[in-house]
């Protein structure tokens, strides 16, 4: 059993998949409590090795969308009241936190401007999402490697970054590199990445590429 484990769910009659990690992401969450591979309180699977859950389908959707991206989707779309319910069974604070957000200020669940990045745990940097073309934003989120902060910054950590030889100086010029990457995706032409960030680079720009092909 392992956090990359293939989990099916039947929340209501409908079938969900996904794996241990997602449903372990939220710390103190009952989902950790039921899921998690070290966990006392384990649920036990039926005959064929799904786990039932008698709660909505639809808004238990909503929920794989937090867990795996941090946002609500559409929020415009979703009953936000019911959300709330669920998202208070299942102990997700954070999840509670964002609806209230949503709810008292009417604010969007996904930046409609810009996008906030965590480069190297150094610089907070706010990029205009035009510079990324059709690529929807969970799309560019799991180009970094699916991780959010605690401020809904995407975290993006250059290529090899357990092997720097000098941190403080490369911290320094993390900002530097990063929008030159970002110039790399930006560009429509033939400029090719490099530098620290060119794997994060090359995926967003193939992503642009398909975007683009697709209209």
């Amino acid at each position: 059993m392992s956090f990359d484990e293939v989990v099916v769910l039947n929340v209501g009659g409908t079938r969900f998949e996904t794996i241990r990690g997602t449903l372990t992401s939220h710390p103190h969450s009952m989902l950790v409590k039921l899921f998690h591979p070290y966990s006392p309180n384990q649920m036990e699977s039926a005959q064929d090795g799904s786990y039932f859950l008698d709660r909505d389908p639809e808004t238990f959707g909503q929920i794989l969308t937090f867990l795996r991206y941090g946002y609500i989707a559409n929020s415009s779309k979703v009953d936000l009241d019911k959300l709330l319910i669920e998202a208070n069974y299942f102990q997700l604070t954070s999840l509670e936190a964002k609806i209230q957000e949503i709810k008292s200020n009417n604010l969007p669940t996904v930046p409609r401007d810009s996008i906030k990045f965590n480069v190297d745990g150094t610089n907070v940097m706010h990029v205009t999402k035009e510079k990324f073309g059709d690529v929807p934003f969970h799309e560019i989120l799991r180009a970094a490697g699916g991780v959010m902060d605690n401020e809904g910054a995407i975290v993006v950590l250059p290529d090899n970054s357990d092997t720097r030889p000098d941190i403080d100086e490369y911290q320094a010029q993390s900002q530097f590199y990063f929008m030159q990457a970002v110039n790399v995706i930006e560009d429509n032409g033939r400029a090719k990445a490099t530098g620290p960030f060119k794997k994060f680079a090359r995926r967003i720009k193939a992503l642009k590429e398909e975007y683009d092909d697709s209209d």
